[in-house]
Order: structure tokens, then sequence, then C-alpha cells
């Protein structure tokens, strides 16, 4: 696995010089920010929207910024993930620039795994600051706001993350294009949220982690233990396939 190294620093030198900072750092910001302020300002909302005494909610507390939040990590900020990851290994392939390095002692192997821990570890790093924004903009709405629940949503979300990174790559392995890659990845997405519908599939595959995510953060009871297990090892799976098709790609 040579190479891992040097690849691994040029990954995170070069996030911060392209586009991929502005779409990633700045998704996980805007919706940190912008999540509490939506919970807390929804019920007036309504009520404008459909006139006084028409509608009957609670009073919202810290509970619905966690629940927005969650529903913005699982949806619209995995997305993000994805077309980001698309690009990790077919867009260098179209535009030539893989044809260097690896004829230099950088083996495919390495090349593909350093990858995968860059993206990994600037999606947590981005994770944890919105997070971090979100917890501070809820204490300045609600009162007896509680931490913890969030903060375990967020593992929950970065094991299935890292899956869904991983498969993206594969496929970004698989084809040319970074759009079919991320098709790949969202189509499979799509019919992993329609097998949820499936109560032995939620509860004992990653399928269950997209729900998992939004009671671990309310405070609700679950199960974690087969959809992590089993995300974690379709990560590994999905990381062995990468490596086998891009070993056996031609550049």
């Amino acid at each position: 696995m040579t190479g891992f190294g040097p690849v691994l620093r040029k990954e995170f030198v070069e996030f911060f010089r392209t586009w991929r900072v502005w779409v990633v750092g700045g998704a996980f910001t805007l919706f940190g920010l912008v999540d509490p302020v939506v919970a807390r300002f929804t019920n007036q909302l309504l009520a404008s929207a459909l006139g006084d005494g028409t509608i009957e909610l609670p009073d919202p507390t810290y509970l619905d910024a966690w629940a927005q939040w969650s529903r913005d990590l699982t949806q619209l900020l995995l997305i993000v993930v994805l077309v980001v990851a698309a690009g990790t290994v077919a867009g260098e392939v179209n535009s030539g620039t893989l044809i260097m390095p690896l004829t230099k002692p950088v083996s495919r192997a390495g090349f593909v795994l350093a990858k995968f821990t860059a993206l990994v570890g600037l999606v947590g790093i981005w994770a944890v600051i919105g997070t971090a924004l979100t917890s501070l903009a809820t204490v300045a709405f609600f009162p007896d706001v509680q931490f913890a629940p969030i903060w375990r949503g967020l593992g929950v979300w970065i094991v299935l993350t890292t899956m869904y990174i991983a498969l993206t790559m594969a496929a970004s392995c698989l084809v040319s294009s970074t759009i079919a890659a991320f098709g790949i990845a969202f189509g499979l997405q799509m019919v992993s949220m329609i097998v949820a519908i499936w109560q032995p599939a939620k509860q004992y595959s990653p399928i269950g982690l997209n729900e998992a995510t939004a009671m671990v953060v309310t405070q609700q009871q679950v199960d974690l233990g087969w959809p992590v297990g089993t995300a974690l090892f379709c990560t590994l799976a999905f990381l062995a396939l990468a490596i086998v098709v891009f070993r056996r790609r031609e550049l």
C-alpha cells in the first residue's frame, strides 16, 4: 500500500483549493445555523399562513432543532457528500491526472484508501463544525438544552455516511463518469429508503441507520447493534470492491 501518505496529504491540500471546500463546508455551515431558526419559528409561520386558530401545535423544544438537523444530515447533506465522493476517482480518470502519480511508486490500493480516508476525515470535520453551530444556535432559542443526543446522533450518521462514501467510491472506480457514479449511489440510497419499509431490513441492516439517527437525537430507544455492525462490514466490502475494480481498470 505504497503512496498512502503522499496521496492523503495531496487530498487535504486540494480540498481547500477547489470547489469542494465551498460546497461541503458551506452546506454544513448553512444548515447548522438555519435549522434551529426553522425549528423555533415553524409554528408562527404556519399560524400566519393558515390563520389564527386554524391549527394548534405544541410549543417547539430543542428536540425539534435536533430533529431538523438530523433530517438534513440524512437527506440533503448526505447527497452533497455523495456528489463529492462520486468524482474522487472518475473525475481524475476523465481529466487524465492519474497517469503520472500511478506510474510512480503509488499503489492503486494506497491511492483508493488515501482518497477514502481524506474524504471521510474532511466530511467528519465539517459535520462536527455544523453540529457545533447547531448546538450554539439552539442555545440562543431554546432553554434547558441537552447536547448528548445530537452528538450521539452525529456518531450514527458518520457510520452511515462512511458506508455511503465507500459505496460511491466503488461506483467511481467502476464507471468513467462522475454523474454515473453519483447516479448509482443515489439510486441505491433511494432503493434503501423503500426497502426500509420492511421491518427486518431496517432492524438488521444499515438501512435502519437513517431512522436510527433521528431516533437517537430525539431521545428515543433504538437498538444500534445490527445496523452499525452491518454498516461497518459493508464499508469494508465496498472498499475491497473499489480496490479490486480499480486495480483492473485501464487509465
